[in-house]
């Protein structure tokens, strides 16, 4: 298109010399002359086409413009109406000042002194608002600015919608720290009809594909998972990380239906904690400062969740199927935005205006965040529970403004919803051990650690054993199953086992039989006896190591010196063949021939005394000894006249 051709023509339908102007400056500018060349030639060829023609060209030149068909339709009857020259008042004599409304100048039945000291006022405010929140680790949007406008204005000022800036008047004055915006992106499922389409992969076997059009509250619900954003502190001061946040949410009201605490990471118990925490009615202390109640109870027909391995578990599938529900499988992500987008929202409204927030993300995490993490886990806990009541259920739903989430819950609801016995429910909060055999005294041997029933209080409210009250006592060798919490594993519940498919009976409560105390984790247990072998590897037991070495050390040589005398005293082949030929010498020898020395002198046979020679007589001239080793040990035979006068000449 010729520019100049275009400029005549816009020339004769200017009905003023400031729009003339306007369209000069749009023409010296590169940029604004091929934009409304653009504008323009999208005009005629809109103009010309007709039927379904105009309507693809009118999405065409949308997206060539880069702007909504609704914009482009409202430019066409803007030119229908003032012809071409409308392309020529794009911009208000106004544009890039900050504006307010005639409104605002009331506060509290006061009028203000001007318009400028009311727009003074407000832009002071939200500046040091949002340069207040957005210190201590913590980070604030300009929307949440916004709703401490709208707080201060109402309840300090006593202002009405209208007397006070609106949002938009927000996002000015913070233009600099709103992000780029994501283009918008539709997704599946965001039609009239909320159509969540999943599979069922273990009661058919098959991943068949089945739509379930969610028309009435308790219907789905889905469940899911993440980690929080702040950085808490035990009773100590002690930094002990973030909390995960199980959540069950509705999916035709988008009302939390319950959640789950805890700082390790979900599992299947920690669903099952979530799942009864969301059917059983909730009340909470005074503590929690509440000013509405959490009304959502009951049963859902299906549950909706993503494929992570906890909702795989055969623990969650027993719990399930135990209470009638049924498990599905989202077969898109998109369709899980019901369970996500809450929490955007404990992020971005609640997370982020605490202490020691650290972020999500970790190119923008405050850098002391570590530094400001003073909350501890019930304070969070408070903290979180009364967002989700006193604000979350009553905010305003996406669909239907005009209708909070909870009241979308009670007018989706087909009767009264259906809450099971509290006993049904102890498979959901407890883990199961293995079956258990019932010891002497109604005992368990339950963590190495001794359960017995019949355990309760006395008058001075010490712990105080009743015999008469203890439900295992004759049940001695028989098998029982035991469900606990871990967060709390003073007491367990005992039940008999499942027999033939039926269902296991609730037998009654044990307590632990040597402690006397009212809360104990699992997790807290282990520690201490992780910090019991630590401190016990502590001690100085040197002594005591020697004291055992020296003692087996002691016995081992007393055993082998005992042996050294055992092989000495056995007789040996050599002598037991020596004895033998003796003995036959001594049957066929004649009585004159006599052995020298004789028995028991040098060399004595098995099992002889000791002789002792008697020197009363002979006297002997003393002379050196000779060696033992020198002597020969074998015997030597006389023949002697008189064997008698022999013997007794030689003591014998």
């Amino acid at each position: 298109m010729n520019p100049s051709s275009a400029l005549e023509q816009l020339k004769k339908e200017l009905s003023s010399a400031k729009d003339f102007l306007i369209l000069e400056e749009i023409f010296g500018n590169a940029e604004k002359q091929l934009e409304f060349l653009m504008k323009y030639q999208a005009i005629i060829e809109i103009r010309q086409a007709s039927g379904e023609n105009k309507k693809e060209l009118i999405t065409k030149w949308a997206n060539k413009l880069e702007k909504s068909e609704r914009t482009l339709k409202r430019l066409l009857n803007q030119v229908d109406r003032e012809g071409f020259a409308a392309l020529a008042r794009q911009k208000r004599s106004d544009t890039g000042k900050l504006k307010g409304c005639d409104r605002w100048l009331k506060n509290s039945g006061e009028e203000w002194e001007s318009k400028e000291i009311a727009l003074a006022y407000w832009k002071d405010f939200i500046e040091k608002e949002y340069k207040k929140l957005s210190t201590s680790s913590r980070r604030i949007s300009p929307h949440q600015v916004f709703v401490q406008l709208e707080s201060h204005a109402k309840n300090n000022l006593g202002l009405k919608k209208g007397e006070y800036p609106s949002c938009v008047f927000v996002y000015k004055i913070l233009s600099d720290k709103i992000p780029e915006k994501k283009p918008k992106i539709r997704r599946p499922c965001q039609g009239p009809d909320i159509v969540i389409q999943c599979y069922d992969k273990y009661t058919t076997g098959e991943k068949t594909l089945e739509k379930i059009t969610v028309d009435r509250s308790n219907l789905v619900w889905q469940i899911d998972h993440t980690k929080l954003d702040n950085l808490l502190v035990n009773i100590y001061g002690e930094r002990i990380g973030c909390l995960f946040l199980t959540s069950i949410i509705d999916s035709y009201s988008g009302c939390p239906m319950g959640i789950h605490l805890g700082f390790d990471s979900a599992g299947s118990h920690e669903v099952a904690l979530a799942l009864r925490h969301a059917i059983l009615p909730k009340q909470y202390g005074p503590e929690y400062k509440l000013q509405k109640e959490w009304e959502t109870v009951g049963l859902p027909e299906y549950i909706v969740t993503d494929n992570a391995k906890e909702f795989h578990s055969e623990h969650l599938r027993h719990i399930l199927s135990q209470l009638g529900i049924k498990l599905r499988f989202r077969a898109y992500v998109e369709q899980g935005s019901r369970v996500e987008r809450p929490f955007k929202n404990f992020k971005t409204e609640f997370a982020a205006l605490l202490p020691g927030y650290k972020g999500g993300n970790l190119n923008e995490r405050p850098h002391d965040a570590e530094k400001w993490a003073c909350l501890t886990f019930e304070e969070y806990e408070r903290l979180i529970i009364r967002f989700i009541i006193d604000h979350l259920n009553i905010h305003p739903h996406p669909r239907q403004e005009h209708k909070t989430r909870l009241m979308i819950w009670h007018e989706g609801l087909s009767g009264s919803p259906k809450i099971p016995d509290i006993r049904e429910l102890d498979i959901c909060l407890l883990k199961e051990t293995k079956t258990r055999n019932v010891e002497a005294n109604g005992a368990l041997n339950v963590f190495k650690e001794i359960y017995q029933a019949g355990w309760g209080k006395d008058e001075d409210g010490l712990s105080k054993y009743f015999k008469e009250h203890n439900f295992l006592l004759g049940r001695e060798g028989s098998k029982v199953v035991l469900r606990y919490n871990p967060d709390n594993i003073v007491e367990m519940l005992v039940y008999t086992p499942e027999v033939d498919g039926q269902p296991s009976q609730y037998l009654g409560r044990v307590r632990m039989r040597d402690k006397n105390i009212e809360k104990l984790t699992l997790k807290e247990l282990k520690m201490i006896r992780k910090k019991t072998i630590e401190g016990k590897d502590k001690l100085d037991q040197s002594s005591l190591y020697q004291e055992r070495l020296d003692l087996i050390n002691c016995s081992n040589e007393k055993v082998s010196e005992q042996r050294k005398k055992q092989r000495k005293g056995k007789p040996t082949t050599a002598l037991l063949r020596r004895e033998e030929q003796d003995r036959i010498t001594r049957e066929t020898r004649s009585d004159n021939i006599l052995r020298f020395p004789p028995e028991g002198k040098n060399s004595q046979p098995r099992n002889a005394e000791l002789a002792l020679t008697q020197q009363n007589e002979v006297s002997y001239e003393k002379i050196d000894p000779v060696p033992e080793s020198e002597i020969e040990s074998s015997s030597v035979w006389f023949f002697v006249s008189d064997c008698e006068d022999f013997q007794e000449n030689d003591g014998g």
